[in-house]
């Protein structure tokens, strides 16, 4: 009987796990180092979930994987970073990701290949105007990639 139990409680909680897991992400953040505001200025391609014009989240297909992609400069609506600040830009994980071979797979898609396949445009411009990184020279610039139990996070480092 006591074993019955057990199998039991085994069952609620193995089903609990997979009801309530919770997805494993990415997240792109700029960190800024400088003396200057850094304005951060997007374009995304438009996702099957809706228009991105009126929802934070949605789902579209980046390098032949369903994503779902969170604009997080909508929900804090805001999109400048000041000298010493940070703000998270995008977040997405895959929308199967109680497969643990989509995040896996996700994990092992190139960072830059995802961006091109979730931004038409990202533009980071100082307060003076100065257009300083965009999506094109992004992949010259140096990002911090950071292993965390919910995922990765990629940073990007400003300085004067």
């Amino acid at each position: 009987m006591k074993i019955i139990r057990w199998l039991f409680v085994f069952i609620l909680l193995f089903i609990g796990n997979m009801i309530f897991a919770s997805p494993r992400i990415e997240i792109f953040y700029i960190r800024n180092y400088s003396s200057k505001n850094v304005i951060v200025e997007t374009e995304f391609w438009e996702g099957t979930g809706g228009s991105v014009e009126f929802n934070y989240m949605w789902e579209q297909i980046v390098c032949d994987m369903e994503f779902m992609v969170k604009d997080s400069m909508a929900v804090v609506k805001s999109n400048i970073v000041p000298p010493n600040g940070y703000l998270d830009i995008i977040e997405y994980f895959p929308i199967n990701y109680l497969e643990g071979t989509n995040y896996e797979r996700m994990i092992s898609l190139p960072f830059m290949d995802k961006l091109r396949g979730i931004f038409r445009r990202l533009d980071i411009i100082c307060d003076d105007g100065e257009t300083i990184i965009t999506l094109e020279n992004l992949e010259e610039q140096i990002l911090k990639k950071n292993v965390f139990g919910g995922g990765v996070s990629y940073t990007l480092e400003i300085y004067d």
